[in-house]
């Protein structure tokens, strides 16, 4: 080609060159040049297709095909309805979700959807809402659902996001999912992320960021940002909810705010619930499902369907998914109530979670609310006690000798100055249960008693035994340790709650027997309570059943006695089978206060164990 004078190219092909490059900018930012479906098409229109090359020149066109925003999309030869639009855009949504996946323990595990799911993610994608609440179960993919959501945000919609964690551990789970999905399309991950994804800051090409911080006043106060998704909305802590509504007050006052709450509904009041139970008025569209929409298709008994019962409902009721649901009268007794749980809702399911996991999550919380709450997505209720005086009461017997243990633990609750603040308990391991030989309560006593008080139980049971010590005193647990002694913090917000799971399941299977001289203990116990507005254990008079917790976690009730649990369960699920072959309700509900009439038998001898006692057998 002829230059000018000055050696210069045409004017024409330097305008050529300048376009390309604009394109090729351009280009760098767009889902399609990295092979990503086209997911935003308009009403009307086929799913476009990417319209460049590799090297930025736009692809010879078909006829119909029109150019948007890099797509090149096809007028549909007929008109379509909004339900046949959403039907259409929905399900592509989905097909390409399904191509995601991430990595855990080295296996490659394919993201799998339910409806509920798709629609969540779908409605704000797609800009049909801008404000969700989302009532999630445990394990229900409810954390992962919002990492795909923040993913396709930031690259379809060009998006800058905060996710915030109720704690600092729950705002790495979103974080660690968004890494993840970047290595589904390598090339992307190459081309648009600018530098490393962290947890402070993953910033893209295009300028979009994502922020994952926990639930601070001072890191909520920060820049805003235009969407914020808040994990675990549902907290007891004052702390952590005066911040998450700073997040929420600061992008909406953003233009154009996209506002995400999502959280295990476990507290009865709190702002979780502000929001769930004010969605409307406060602009918020609900979402909700539960582990049984999690669950794999349920064909259990279908051979007994009829056509008046084609699901096999009767056969339903039969099943250790479909329980009794606890009602609590007026004066706060329990009465029998409607059927819960399941209920066949299986039959219509389409998730991937095993029926005998589900099983396995509520033989593993017997004893206790944790399954019907926080799995099967039940309305918490708290009625005050933690513990019920009565099974606290049985659990009183005389004081035993120290002998005729296979282990032993110590459980430490630290506190020093106010009266009683320091408990530090003794539990031995017997043939048939856990005997709490010692509770010993203390004020303003140094690390060294407390070592000169495990050396003198040390001496005369002849073992050495773990302490579990409350972690909120590094520097005690530090010397104690320094004086021989193997210390195990214990961290209070991560292990409170399996340990109160841990500690009932103790008393409901009597698995726990208490040296009736320990009053103060056993008085602490029946006084261990949850504030029935806020649903928070209250602080007060709690050293006790704290150092106990921190103790029984040294013998984790699935390992010590897991058949009782079995157990129990054959018990509930043949009961449920005679009310099935009635089709009427069970002839009674299986409550935390125990089970019917245990029998017993008396235990082989224990060399040295002269106090034998009754072993429950169910």
């Amino acid at each position: 080609m002829p230059k000018t004078a000055k050696g210069e190219l045409p004017l024409l092909q330097n305008v050529a060159q300048l376009d390309k490059l604009i394109q090729q900018k351009r280009s760098a930012g767009h889902p399609g040049s990295y092979g990503m479906p086209d997911l935003l098409f308009q009403q009307g229109y086929t799913q476009g297709r990417y319209a460049f090359s590799p090297e930025g020149e736009l692809l010879e066109t078909q006829p119909g095909e029109e150019l948007f925003q890099g797509w090149l999309r096809t007028k549909l030869a007929q008109e379509e309805t909004e339900e046949e639009y959403d039907a259409r855009r929905y399900a592509l949504l989905k097909k390409f979700v399904e191509t995601l996946y991430i990595v855990k323990d080295a296996d490659r595990i394919m993201v799998k959807t339910i409806p509920d799911q798709i629609r969540f993610i779908g409605d704000i994608l797609f800009g049909k809402v801008s404000k969700a609440i989302l009532w999630k179960p445990r394990g229900g993919g409810g954390s992962l659902s919002a990492s795909v959501l923040i993913f396709l945000l930031m690259i379809y919609r060009k998006i800058s996001i905060m996710d915030v964690g109720g704690s600092a551990e729950q705002s790495k789970v979103i974080y660690t999912y968004v890494k993840q999905l970047w290595n589904c399309i390598p090339l992307m991950r190459g081309r648009l992320l600018d530098g490393e994804p962290l947890t402070s800051e993953t910033r893209l090409t295009t300028g979009v960021i994502l922020k994952c911080i926990p639930a601070t006043e001072k890191q909520s106060r920060g820049k805003h940002i235009p969407c914020v998704v808040i994990d675990e909305a549902c907290q007891s802590n004052g702390c952590s909810e005066r911040a998450l509504r700073a997040c929420i007050q600061g992008v909406a006052s953003e233009k154009n705010p996209i506002i995400i709450l999502l959280s295990t509904f476990h507290l009865p009041t709190g702002l979780f619930q502000e929001y769930w139970d004010q969605a409307d008025e406060k602009g918020f569209k609900r979402y909700r499902w539960d582990c049984f929409d999690t669950m794999e298709k349920c064909t259990r008994g279908l051979e007994t369907a009829t056509p008046e019962d084609p699901y096999a409902k009767k056969f339903c009721l039969g099943c250790f998914l479909t329980y009794p649901h606890k009602v609590i009268n007026e004066a706060g007794a329990e009465v029998s109530g409607k059927m819960a749980g399941c209920q066949g809702k299986a039959r219509l399911s389409s998730g991937w979670a095993a029926f005998d996991s589900i099983v396995e999550s509520r033989k593993n919380n017997l004893g206790t609310n944790i399954f019907e709450v926080e799995f099967a997505n039940e309305r918490p209720n708290y009625a005050g006690s933690i513990y019920d005086a009565e099974l606290v009461d049985a659990a009183r017997v005389p004081a035993e000798v120290l002998s005729g243990f296979t282990a032993a633990a110590v459980g430490i609750d630290w506190g020093i100055e106010t009266e009683n603040s320091l408990c530090v308990t003794l539990g031995l391991r017997k043939l048939e249960y856990i005997y709490l030989a010692e509770a010993v309560y203390w004020d303003h006593k140094l690390v060294t008693d407390v070592a000169v008080l495990l050396n003198s139980w040390r001496n005369a049971l002849k073992i050495n035994f773990p302490v579990l010590a409350d972690s909120s005193h590094p520097f005690n647990n530090t010397e104690l340790s320094q004086a021989g002694f193997d210390v195990r913090p214990v961290i209070f917000g991560t292990w409170k709650k399996v340990g109160i799971q841990n500690v009932s399941k103790y008393l409901v299977f009597r698995r726990i027997k208490i040296n009736v001289a320990l009053t103060r203990m056993i008085g602490q116990m029946k006084e261990y309570r949850k504030n029935e507005t806020s649903g928070a254990i209250v602080k007060k008079n709690d050293h006790g059943p704290d150092s106990l917790m921190s103790l029984l976690l040294n013998f984790r009730f699935e390992d010590e006695f897991g058949p009782d649990i079995e157990q129990a369960a054959v018990l509930e699920e043949q009961t449920r089978k005679m009310a099935a072959d009635q089709f009427v309700k069970p002839p009674y509900s299986f409550k935390d206060d125990g089970l019917k009439a245990p029998t017993v038998m008396t235990p082989p001898v224990v060399p040295g164990d002269k106090n034998r006692s009754s072993v429950l057998v169910f």
